[in-house]
């Protein structure tokens, strides 16, 4: 009996519903999906966002941040 690597001890199954990929089996390609919890998630460059459709709406209608002040307030998040 082979012994499990301790990625696939960590796998879960994905429950995902793919709904839009740039480039096809590339999971760094921008993407969207919408989750199991009915939440919209955007991927873009491997870093994936969830939110709710009504926070992603309320999110558009917010000023929009250059690179740097998005860079500053992720790391203040710990995104980073």
């Amino acid at each position: 009996m082979s012994e499990m690597h301790p990625d696939e001890m960590r796998a879960a199954k994905n429950t995902d519903t793919p709904l839009f990929s740039e480039i096809e089996d590339d999971y760094y390609s921008p993407s969207c999906h919408m989750t199991k919890t009915r939440e919209l998630g955007i991927n873009v460059g491997g870093t994936v966002f969830v939110r709710s459709l009504r926070e992603w709406f309320k999110a558009m209608n917010e000023p929009i941040l250059s690179d740097n002040e998005l860079n500053e307030a992720q790391m203040k998040r710990g995104d980073r």
